[in-house]
């Protein structure tokens, strides 16, 4: 007997009660044939009783069916060529998804493959699949493992700010990295103007010469010359980013500065170190700074001792789930145990500042409300917080940041359609719950 347990109008998931009529030997998933639903998580109850989660694909009906030997009984119509009996549950037009009606894109962490609708093109590099760290529900989800992890997805289509449309993920965050999710802006300003700032250090015992490290980014780059505050040109390293400092300068001067060309916005981190093995530790000079819209101000930059190599702490930078190739939107920082947010165009300031909770699966959605003319943000099924409608360009690359994702993922969806109201129950469309 075949039977449909706990089926709910607004999820995409429900259990799966099965009896057999004698002992079954290494009963599994294998055994059933189904369409437009995905059978895991199988519980042996006793010898003749079974429970499953079923994971609805799309909306309508759901065919779920085991060999006719197995079974004591069916609700169904048999097939008397193969000997099958099935089960056909008809669900309601709202499933798999509480929220939209129209998904684009949809990848679950138990497979690399796009599991959308449309065939789009996936392209993976260094993405394996994780059987030790995985969400209720699932036998696996996505690691990522750095700069190098990455998932680029071509849409097809731009995500235009005057339509409805969603980006959920579903995110394992550990203690030594960051995530970031790149804003929804198409056609981000394109003017370049000059800034220019100040850092000063203590010297570091027995080092030889230092290594000034600017975290890259896409969208800014350093000035080919260094400056003192007297406006003495120093010659700097051919390593992109980083600049070589003399031990001899620093004994005469502890103040230096350089410029960098950026759109109005910037977001990034400085760092300093000794200069050999500079790849092994970094010391932060500072934290995380922002130069905000029209007024170039500097944040988060201020007088930072340089520590000796045994105090040398790891490097941390801001760390990519998704975007393409604009600022970061919504991003972790591990050093804080904070959530950032931007509601605002030059990125100046954070909306949201909350403390979450490392090395737990958390559910991340971005609705465009195109009717309120705004973005919002729901962190675990709650509205936290609100900024105004965007576009998302087509190319989608998950694991695209400053530094790379550094992390699993057990999920991620975009979608469009009209939008439904949020209960007060969240229900994930990976299969799984919070």
């Amino acid at each position: 007997m075949i039977n449909a347990l706990d089926v709910k109008s607004n999820s995409n998931i429900f259990n799966l009660a099965i009896q057999t009529n004698k002992k079954v030997a290494n009963f599994s998933p294998q055994r059933f044939s189904s369409s437009n639903c995905i059978i895991t998580n199988l519980i042996t109850i006793d010898d003749f009783n079974y429970r499953a989660l079923v994971r609805v694909l799309n909306s309508g009906i759901v065919t779920i069916s085991i060999p006719a030997e197995n079974l004591v009984s069916v609700t169904g119509l048999r097939n008397q060529e193969s000997n099958i009996y099935s089960n056909t549950f008809i669900l309601p037009s709202i499933v798999p998804d509480p929220y939209w009606d129209n998904v684009i894109f949809y990848l679950l962490g138990d497979s690399l493959n796009d599991q959308s609708q449309y065939n789009l093109t996936v392209d993976t590099t260094n993405v394996s699949l994780d059987y030790d760290i995985t969400p209720p529900g699932l036998s696996s989800s996505l690691r990522f493992n750095g700069t190098t992890s990455r998932i680029n997805v071509n849409l097809g289509q731009t995500l235009s700010a005057v339509i409805d449309y969603t980006i959920e993920l579903f995110i394992y965050c550990r203690g030594d990295i960051s995530f970031t999710l790149n804003p929804p802006i198409l056609n981000p300003p394109n003017a370049v103007r000059s800034r220019s700032f100040q850092l000063t250090w203590s010297p570091v015992d027995n080092a030889t010469s230092y290594r000034l490290f600017v975290s890259p980014s896409p969208t800014f780059s350093v000035e080919t010359k260094m400056f003192t505050t007297q406006n003495n040109e120093i010659q700097i390293g051919s390593e992109k980013g980083s600049i070589e400092i003399e031990k001899e300068y620093l004994s005469s001067s502890k103040e230096i500065g350089f410029k960098v060309k950026k759109n109005p916005s910037l977001l990034g981190e400085f760092f300093i170190s000794q200069d050999s093995n500079f790849n092994s530790y970094r010391t932060i000079l500072s934290k995380d700074f922002w130069i905000g819209g029209q007024k170039g101000v500097l944040k988060g930059v201020e007088e930072v001792e340089a520590v000796t190599p045994s105090l040398v702490e790891p490097k941390y930078i801001l760390q990519g789930i998704i975007g393409n190739i604009q600022t970061p939107f919504l991003f972790f920082l591990p050093q804080e145990n904070t959530l950032r947010y931007y509601n605002k165009l030059d990125y100046s300031l954070p909306a949201y500042y909350e403390e979450v909770e490392i090395s737990k699966w958390f559910y991340i959605a971005l609705v465009n409300n195109s009717a309120k003319r705004r973005m919002e943000l729901y962190v675990n099924g709650e509205f936290v917080d609100k900024s105004q409608a965007s576009n998302f360009n087509q190319f989608l690359s998950i694991g695209f940041s400053l530094g790379g994702f550094n992390g699993n993922l057990a999920g991620i969806r975009i979608t469009k359609g009209v939008k439904r109201s949020i209960n007060e129950e969240t229900y994930l469309p990976y299969g799984v719950q919070i």
